[in-house]
């Protein structure tokens, strides 16, 4: 390629770019014209505009932090609260109820056992046997097993625990889990158990079976004395209008009797006297 031609290429080149520069430059002069400013005043509104979004950003993050502070706040705050519900002893969360006579009573003592062990169970009611209650009074004992920490009034199964009896099945699965167990202070001071019903039907059915053991079985309880029952069986009776279950020892003196007070309670002692009393009581139980 010759020289003039190169030097002809070349200038086309300059040519092609010049108006470019031309162009950019023309156009910041038209907008600095038609705004009537200055190129200091577009250097500062550039300045201000980043500055702008600087500071909005800025204020997003804040507020994103703060909601964010805000949550962990009362996330702690919440867990904290959830935990001292969790640790709060059961006493502070629900006040143990002592549960109410079964049998209208001029008295009610707690008994305490710290075991589950039969001998403490019996010489305490033998303590509230000999307590002092006026003459033809009812003391009601609620039994409270404090054991391990734990306080809970006994139930019907965990009384027949301590006894180490298990009745007949079709009497377990009568019962409805309370009973009370109380004392009659009259010429003697006799204690008497009643026990709540889910099935008359089911109960029927497994004291009759029960009744094999039912002296030997409460008697720690309801403290009947060793008495020779051999070739002895439970007898039918009527006492005050109402059917009874008796059995006799080989004297003819009552050992234990059972009677339906209605279809939800059952009541078991060892004097006719008591049976009489606590049948006039229930109707306003």
């Amino acid at each position: 390629m010759n020289a003039p031609a190169a030097e002809g290429q070349a200038a086309a080149s300059n040519k092609l770019r010049i108006p470019a520069l031309h162009t950019l430059r023309g156009d910041i002069t038209e907008y600095i014209k038609e705004k009537d400013i200055s190129l200091t005043e577009i250097a500062a509104q550039t300045a201000r505009q980043r500055r702008f979004r600087k500071e909005s950003i800025g204020s997003k993050r804040f507020f994103v932090l703060a909601a964010i502070f805000v949550l962990l706040v009362a996330g702690f705050g919440f867990g904290g609260w959830y935990v001292f519900l969790r640790e709060k002893p059961a006493s502070e969360k629900t006040a143990l109820q002592t549960p109410k006579p079964i049998i209208v009573s001029e008295k009610q003592e707690i008994i305490t056992l710290k075991s589950e062990n039969l001998s403490e169970l019996v010489d305490s009611i033998r303590q509230k046997i000999d307590s002092p209650v006026a003459l033809g009074a009812i003391l009601d004992i609620p039994i409270l097993l404090e054991t391990a920490g734990k306080k809970e009034f006994l139930k019907t199964e965990g009384l027949f625990n301590i006894l180490e009896i298990t009745p007949p099945a079709n009497a377990t699965q009568a019962l409805e889990g309370s009973f009370g167990l109380g004392v009659y202070y009259l010429k003697k001071n006799v204690p008497f158990i009643v026990l709540k019903i889910r099935s008359f039907e089911l109960a029927v059915s497994g004291m009759l079976e029960w009744e094999k053991k039912l002296s030997s079985d409460l008697a720690p309880i309801l403290l009947i004395k060793n008495k020779a029952t051999i070739g002895k069986k439970f007898q039918d009776g009527i006492l005050k209008n109402h059917d009874v279950r008796m059995l006799y020892d080989a004297s003819n003196n009552l050992i234990i009797a059972y009677a339906f007070i209605n279809t939800e309670y059952l009541l078991i002692t060892t004097d006719f006297d008591t049976i009489e009393e606590i049948f006039r009581r229930f109707p306003a139980s």
